[in-house]
């Protein structure tokens, strides 16, 4: 029976991942759904659940009937009504003993009643469902898709911590690619994995191109340095090959058959600097694909601010507009990226204004409309101006470069201002 709903659901009937057999840090309490996590018109019913359903109550009976107490078995149950459909109950348990014994009493009690038993990833976390026929199979996708989601939020709060050496960085991200891997086991093909693995992809791509620069700059001053040589002869493979799998997993994460992750930073990021990466090929051919995914970044940003993700990805989305010749598309879109743009400190936005005023050569169609000058006039700010000319007194070039570009290191992944005091790392240029 379960196996033919779950060959139903379309779920993959294959081992899941190799994953940690210790119990987990998260609990089901982090794991249960509340009511505002539900989606697809699905709500938080109410009521006693019957006595054939997998209530908190008859999950602690099943553990009581082999010794075990709530300090061992602790449930969380959870009444679920879909938009057009019946309430289904479900319940999420953890197992903090050893799994073995409970789960055969309880997979015992499933087969009588009918509810489909599921690890949450892990034998230590479970998720039982209730009901019947249609209205539990959809439940059942439903839960998974939560879990994913929840899955892929730990990892987010993972990588978002600020970490000050590479030790920390590469547990930050050992930990976000074990999530990878838990959403993974579930058997839910959603693009919010394969947002997450793309940003990964990012990160490993951003590291390689990192050590390759630094042994290139050595070289500039020790042109015959053989470390640097092969520290540049091994990352470049590497870092082509994260390149390639990120823009892979953008293009299929943010397919336009496929549903958008609603709500955080990851899909702003990735779809937003994929379809900046697509821009700056400078490929006719390209722009459709490269204005779709910046669209979804700037939709997916009004959900989840980011003023730096705001001003970047409506910026590069002006310019594929532009190079579209949708002109009133790309002057209203590039307002919206000039007054994102104005929130940041001006050694942060004052490059790239002056970029895009002077240089930026995807704007020039727009440069000759007589809305271009009142609008740069509008957001060329006396805090940019003092800056520029504090710059040019330095000897500093205070223009930047396209937000779009080939370069994993540019801005960081975590968005972090330059050089307050200096000039834009990059002299200028196209």
């Amino acid at each position: 029976m379960r196996a033919l709903l779950l060959i139903a659901l379309g779920l993959a009937l294959v081992a899941p991942a190799a994953l940690a057999e210790d119990p987990p840090t998260f609990s089901v309490e982090t794991l249960a759904p509340q009511a505002d996590d539900l989606q697809d018109g699905w709500t938080m019913g109410s009521g006693d659940a019957a006595a054939d359903q997998p209530s908190a109550d008859a999950i602690m009976e099943i553990a009581k009937a082999v010794g075990l107490s709530d300090l061992e078995v602790y449930p969380e149950a959870r009444r679920l009504t879909a938009p057009e459909g019946p309430t289904v109950d479900v319940a999420y348990i953890d197992v903090d003993t050893d799994p073995g014994t409970f789960r055969k009493a309880l997979d015992e009690a499933a087969a009588a009643k009918g509810w489909v038993v599921r690890e949450a990833s892990t034998p230590y976390r479970l998720l039982v469902v209730g009901g019947t026929g249609a209205g539990q199979e959809a439940a059942i996708r439903n839960q998974l898709e939560h879990l994913v989601r929840r899955f892929v939020g730990m990892a987010e709060t993972r990588l978002m911590a600020r970490t000050r050496h590479e030790d920390e960085r590469l547990a930050s991200e050992a930990a976000a690619r074990d999530f990878l891997e838990r959403g993974k086991s579930l058997g839910v093909d959603a693009s919010a994995l394969d947002t997450l693995e793309a940003f990964l992809h990012w990160r490993a791509w951003g590291a390689a191109d990192g050590k390759i620069k630094t042994a290139e700059a050595k070289l500039k001053k020790t042109p015959d340095d053989a470390e640097s040589k092969k520290t540049i002869e091994e990352n470049k493979p590497i870092r082509d090959k994260e390149k390639d799998a990120y823009i892979a997993l953008a293009k299929k994460a943010f397919a336009p058959d496929r549903r958008v992750p609603p709500t955080g930073w990851l899909p702003v990021s990735v779809a937003g600097r994929s379809g900046g990466m697509l821009l700056e090929k400078k490929d006719k051919a390209l722009l459709p694909e490269a204005v779709h995914l910046l669209e979804v970044a700037v939709d997916a940003e009004t959900r989840s601010p980011n003023p730096t993700l705001a001003y970047e990805n409506r910026y590069n989305l002006a310019c594929a507009y532009a190079l579209q010749t949708r002109i009133d598309d790309a002057f209203d879109m590039l307002e919206k990226a000039l007054e994102a743009g104005s929130t940041q400190p001006p050694f942060q936005f004052g490059p790239s204004f002056l970029h895009m005023r002077d240089k930026d050569p995807d704007m020039g169609v727009l440069r000759k409309d007589p809305r271009w000058d009142p609008l740069i006039e509008k957001y060329y700010s006396d805090k940019i101006k003092k800056w520029e000319e504090a710059q040019k007194k330095k000897g500093n070039n205070p223009h930047g470069t396209n937000p779009h570009g080939d370069d994993p290191n540019a801005g960081g992944d975590d968005d972090k201002g330059g050089d307050e005091d200096g000039g834009s790392e990059d002299e200028g240029g196209e």
